[in-house]
């Protein structure tokens, strides 16, 4: 059947949106562009004169126009760097000097509200945990040697415990460390101190425990209101669940983001439906458009309602979390309230693009932001892809729709037909024209593809849509009717849970979630570019297989370019990853096989996630076959059960007494069951015993000896497997956290065995009697070690035996990266010292 003839929109002008996109192309480039502030300033003025004196002159706007462009794209370059690169004059991070963790004492304001952290996973943490109490702090004041000196800048506090008494408003003197936040130790490892650039807190600080933090007054009244009425809001806003329930429904109605629910946000994130979690338009879309409705069902005229939906906005606005899609949904709501209230026409391309506007003007550097991204970004994508997407998905039946004819009688026919089919083709189209927008910025932030996102969105908005209407409920009836709030309880944990157990189980479906290689910025755009082109080349007249041809070229030119495997290598690399307190060493023999020697940290992170994986994904590696547990210490393997419920693991190998080691607790059993439920197959290895890993590389066991030798070994360290990796001539020692007695015996026993060209040394670099007898035997050319910061003499002991030979240690050079082959040991570091 022909198409009919299309008929032609009215064009809306919006001259906002070349604005807006000027203005974060200018922010781009004076964020990467390394040309002086004063050139921009200057090119600036030229072009905003040249463009005020062509429009005084009259005539052809064309030039006018491009000089006022020019403008803006360079003021937008002076916001960019000035963001990025200005400080102030008096800045707190000038007295934290390189990577030093001075202690001082600081007063200042507490600006947020103190949120209360639980301790990790017992079977992560390796020893028990206080709670923790994050907040930020606007400092004013820093101790110096020559007394108080003002400051300024923020301060992200943690302290060790709870503290139940800080509010937000108080006025605070903290005694603690305070150090910079660094650069990633590990390839691919999230950019924290990038982070803080953007979010400008530029120093962190850290108090041992509550009572080093005293409080030197109260918030001023206006303050001490607000925050009692943000207070008031979460107090009201509960579940009959456990507390776990109320975080959620807080994150969902008000946009709190408790570290409690990392577990659920990460399970979200695989099925797609993160946006869920944290408040965005859609919530904030949920609450007004209701409010609306109710209004002019109730014959309210337009301009009043409109008029009452602008101030239920300001007043949510003051209990809610102002994060970037709230923000970017109030600018556009209270716009178009104010076009209703007014009678003038608003069109959401022209409100998007002025709330970029405000946004980048006061924020530049959250152009930068996932948030801000995927936010603008998937708005963007329906204005432009929900039509193209209609009509490909649904343009048939729509057409055919348009030229049927039903009887008076015929009236469920009628209804099916034009109000069932635009709702349902409607909500379908939004939703697949949203995933396509959010696919390449998905895949660049988060290393996901989640094919059946747009499925799972149809799947859990309507409990989302529940909740938010309940919630909602519950938060405007519990000033007034508080008893009636907490009957809403009930309902309202009810649907908590069944949408967070939808949500899990939605995650756990085979393909929901596909890792992927890095994708680079470049790609994402070209994939946003070819997406594009496909949904707007009828503007050129281009058929819809020219289309489809060049969407799924570009789309296997970025797989071609981005998600290949890392190339085949002669020689093999061993990288020893920067966890911190503890080890984890990730070696690619020379056929392309994966080995973890070690996998584990104490710092309070989930080593997996947080290094293992990213590294993996990073270094285009395939999935670990085979890993070494040294010893029972939770340092050494606490990344293992998240590997292994992530990707699975061939091989685990151990020493003889692993698991049951009555000083080591249940962690090491775990494990093991963990293997076993993950069908793992475990070796346990003795002396003399070797491993082949392929052709060229192979593990020989140096220690321990077989129990029925004899050796009484009462510590774990020093049950620890000694193992000497060798490849292509080339040969490293890992001796695991072995002490004393194990130092000594070894350089009696081992004799030649024991030289190697490469020592990780033992027990994270601890200072032993034994330590210069076994350093001498083992005769390194290169000395690794792998922790923290070590301070005091055994750091000085360690670093004076190592005088003369390549010392790097993981706290100062990052990741350590250990290339063996024919011609030697090759080291290249992630960072300098």
């Amino acid at each position: 059947m022909p198409r009919p003839p299309q008929s032609r929109r009215p064009v809306v002008p919006t001259p906002l949106v070349p604005a807006a996109l000027l203005l974060a192309a200018g922010i781009a480039l004076g964020r990467y562009a390394p040309v002086p502030l004063v050139w921009w300033l200057m090119s600036a003025a030229v072009a905003w004169l040249a463009g005020v004196s062509g429009l005084a002159k009259g005539g052809s706007l064309t030039g006018p126009r491009v000089a006022m462009g020019l403008a803006l794209l360079t003021l937008g370059a002076c916001l960019g760097q000035l963001a990025w690169s200005a400080v102030p004059t008096r800045t707190l991070a000038a007295y934290v000097p390189g990577r030093s963790a001075p202690l001082a004492t600081l007063t200042g304001r507490v600006v947020s509200q103190p949120e209360i952290r639980p301790p990790p996973d017992a079977f992560f943490a390796a020893y028990e945990r206080p709670y923790q109490t994050v907040l930020l702090l606007e400092a004013d004041t820093v101790s110096t040697l020559s007394g108080p000196a003002p400051c300024e800048g923020l301060v992200r506090l943690r302290i060790e415990g709870p503290a139940w008494e800080l509010e937000p408003g108080q006025r605070v003197r903290v005694c603690g460390r305070l150090y910079r936040p660094g650069p990633p130790g590990n390839p691919g490892q999230y950019d924290w101190r990038a982070h803080a650039r953007r979010s400008r807190v530029l120093v962190n600080a850290v108090a041992e425990a509550p009572e080093a933090v005293e409080v030197l007054s109260g918030p001023g009244p206006v303050r001490a209101a607000w925050w009692h009425l943000r207070s008031q809001a979460r107090q009201h806003l509960q579940t009959e669940a456990d507390y776990t329930g109320t975080l959620v429904l807080r994150a969902i109605v008000l946009g709190d983001r408790p570290a409690g629910l990392d577990a659920l946000n990460q399970a979200m994130l695989r099925a797609g439906v993160a946006h869920f979690l944290s408040i965005s338009g859609l919530h904030l879309g949920v609450l007004l458009a209701g409010l609306y409705l109710l209004l002019r069902l109730g014959q309210v005229a337009p301009t009043t309602a409109a008029w009452a939906v602008l101030g239920l906005l300001g007043a949510f606005l003051l209990v809610a979390e102002p994060r970037v899609p709230l923000l970017r949904a109030s600018l556009m709501a209270g716009a178009f309230c104010l076009a209703v209230a007014s009678g003038r026409r608003a069109t959401t391309a022209n409100l998007l693009a002025g709330a970029a506007i405000f946004l980048l003007s006061a924020q530049p550097l959250e152009l930068f932001g996932a948030g801000f991204q995927l936010s603008f970004g998937i708005v963007a994508g329906l204005l432009v892809l929900h039509r193209p997407v209609q009509d490909v998905l649904f343009g048939h039946w729509l057409r055919r729709r348009g030229l049927m004819v039903f009887r008076d009688d015929d009236r469920v026919r009628r209804w099916l037909w034009h109000t069932g089919l635009t709702f349902f083709a409607g909500l379908i189209s939004v939703s697949v024209a949203a995933w396509l927008a959010a696919a390449p910025l998905v895949a660049y932030h988060f290393g996901l593809f989640t094919p059946f996102a747009a499925l799972a969105t149809l799947v859990l908005f309507p409990l989302v849509a529940l909740v938010l209407l309940v919630g909602y409920a519950q938060l405007a009836v519990g000033w007034l009717a508080p008893s009636l709030a907490a009957g809403l309880g009930g309902p309202l944990a009810a649907l908590v849970a069944a949408m967070s157990w939808l949500a899990e189980a939605l995650a756990q479906v085979p393909g929901t979630a596909i890792p992927l290689r890095p994708v680079p910025a470049w790609a994402a755009a070209l994939l946003l570019g070819a997406l594009l082109a496909a949904t707007q080349g009828h503007r050129v007249r281009l058929g819809r297989a020219w289309l489809a041809v060049g969407l799924l070229a570009g789309v296997a030119l970025v797989v071609a370019l981005t998600q290949g495997t890392a190339p085949t290598v002669r020689e093999a690399q061993l990288w020893v990853l920067d966890v911190r307190q503890g080890n984890c060493l990730a070696l690619r023999t020379p056929s392309g096989r994966v080995v973890l020697f070690d996998a584990g940290s104490l710092s309070g992170f989930e080593p997996d996630s947080a290094v293992l994986a990213p590294f993996l994904r990073h270094a285009c590696w395939p999935a670990p076959a085979a890993a070494f547990v040294s010893h029972a210490n939770s340092d050494h393997y606490n990344a293992l059960p998240a590997l292994l419920e992530r990707v699975g693991l061939a091989e685990a190998f151990v020493n003889e007494t692993f698991g049951t080691e009555a000083q080591c607790g249940l962690g090491g059993e775990l494990l093991l069951r963990q293997f076993d439920a993950a069908g793992t197959r475990v070796r346990r290895l003795t002396r003399g015993q070797c491993v082949r890993l392929d052709v060229d590389t192979t593990a020989t066991v140096l220690w321990p000896p077989p129990r029925s030798a004899g050796y009484d070994l009462p510590l774990t360290n020093d049950t620890s497997l000694v193992l000497r990796l060798e490849c292509r001539g080339q040969t490293v020692l890992i001796p695991g956290d072995i002490e004393e007695l194990p130092q000594r015996l070894l350089t009696e026993l081992a004799g030649d065995e024991l030289r190697a060209d490469v020592l990780i040394l033992p027990h994270h670099g601890g200072y032993t009697p034994a330590l210069a007898e076994f350093l001498s035997a083992v005769d390194p050319a290169i000395v690794v070690r792998s922790s923290a910061y070590l301070r005091g003499g055994a750091a000085e002991g360690v670093q004076a035996l190592t005088v003369h030979r390549r010392f790097y240690a993981t706290n100062s050079h990052g990741a350590i990266r250990l290339t063996l082959g024919p011609e030697g040991v090759e080291v290249t570091t992630m960072r300098r010292e």
